[in-house]
């Protein structure tokens, strides 16, 4: 890190930030490294102060962080003075040159260029990312997968209010409820569109993920719980006898009788996969 580079990053005091700081700092990194923002990526990096500070309180003490998407690494710069290893990967090697000049100076950081959906997550590891949001669903389903037991994560605020949404709300859905059967979710405060330069479209939300120690279905009936979750709402209106009779050929419990497949909790989902597993056995 060299010259008016590493006095830059040195700066990154999480008590003196500043927006207007840290948006001069993006700019001057990204002209300094000559990086393009890739639309397809959704790279808009955090430049907001107070958002910081919370995500840091959030995190001090973890031992092991990694971190999806780092960037420009100034994130993880900040994050690495409270967390005793900071891993990040990164899909955009256009950010290797800063993030490996930020490796050098903290020796407590490592970087992987790779995409986090291809990424086998150590479970040793709690994740942050500040998500690209087109990848959102598809890296809470390997979360559930990897068994990670913790995530610290911003998403759309949309998709914040799916992952806490109740049973018979608009927003309840599959991804509801495969992540409230393995872990616990709060959301833990929303971020202006202009908490992020440049700014996406929408707002955004920083979730807490935390692992269930004993969710409501084993790993070994994920696929299935997957299969049926995705059936069951894509009829989300419908009287749930029905979707079961014509659907799956199973006849619906009578505690589940009169329901529409949004009215059922999660508990009753897992009934109905327990259900169809012990059938196709």
């Amino acid at each position: 890190m060299i010259g008016n580079v590493r006095s830059i990053i040195e700066s990154l005091d999480v008590d003196k930030l500043s927006r207007r700081k840290l948006i001069i700092i993006v700019k001057r990194l990204t002209k300094k490294y000559n990086i393009k923002l890739r639309k397809r990526y959704g790279q808009h990096f955090l430049i907001d102060p107070a958002a910081i500070r919370r995500i840091v309180d959030q995190l001090r003490g973890c031992d092991k962080v990694l971190e999806i998407g780092p960037g420009l690494g100034l994130l993880t710069y900040i994050i690495s003075h409270v967390s005793r290893l900071v891993i990040g990967v990164e899909i955009d090697r256009s950010f290797m040159r800063i993030l490996k000049d930020i490796c050098y100076y903290r020796n407590n950081i490592d970087v992987v260029i790779a995409d986090a959906l291809k990424f086998k997550i150590p479970r040793s590891f709690q994740v942050f990312s500040n998500l690209p949001f087109y990848i959102t669903s598809d890296i809470i389903v390997k979360f559930v997968r990897e068994e990670v037991p913790k995530a610290l994560i911003t998403v759309q605020k949309e998709v914040a209010n799916r992952l806490v949404a109740s049973p018979g709300s608009s927003d309840y859905g599959r991804l509801s409820v495969l992540v409230q059967c393995f872990y616990n979710v709060r959301k833990v405060f929303v971020m202006s569109r202009l908490s992020f330069y440049p700014p996406p479209e929408v707002d955004a939300c920083l979730v807490l993920l935390e692992r269930k120690s004993e969710p409501c279905i084993s790993i070994s009936s994920l696929e299935a719980f997957e299969k049926v979750t995705s059936l069951l709402f894509s009829f989300r209106n419908k009287n749930v006898e029905k979707v079961l009779r014509n659907y799956l050929n199973i006849h619906v419990p009578d505690d589940l009788r009169g329901k529409r497949v949004f009215e059922l909790s999660v508990d009753d989902i897992v009934s109905i996969v327990k259900l169809v597993v012990s059938c196709v056995e």
